[in-house]
């Protein structure tokens, strides 16, 4: 994991991606933020976003239970709201979760889905 390159993929994703709100950037091993963007300084959602790791796992043990999914890995997590999305992303590594969330009136699905996959290799 190098901090300077976690550092670029956020720049790299707030300066492309119109209509984000925050982005933070976690360790899926416990949950600590390693790196906090957010387009507004009065909102802070660090806090939100470190709960995706808890939520990652509960989807993953829950797969267990599903015939035929066992032993699958979850790639994505997106949860629509009337104002926002949010998008959690693991990296291919396992060590990170991204967590974007952005504004549904300015950002559309595909165009986080293709920033994230263009810019994940800096994530590992």
């Amino acid at each position: 994991m190098n901090l300077e390159d976690i550092k670029k993929y956020s720049k790299t994703i707030s300066d492309q991606l119109g209509g984000l709100i925050s982005i933070t950037i976690i360790s899926a091993e416990d949950g600590m933020v390693v790196d906090y963007y957010s387009s507004n300084d009065d909102v802070d959602n660090q806090l939100a976003a470190s709960f995706q790791v808890e939520v990652l796992r509960q989807i993953t043990r829950g797969l267990n239970y599903i015939d035929d999914l066992e032993n699958k890995e979850i790639q994505n997590l997106m949860v629509s709201l009337e104002d926002q999305t949010h998008f959690a992303f693991l990296s291919d590594s396992k060590d990170l979760i991204v967590h974007i969330i952005a504004n549904n009136k300015e950002t559309n699905v595909g165009m986080v889905n293709l920033f994230h996959k263009k810019n994940k290799q800096l994530l590992d």
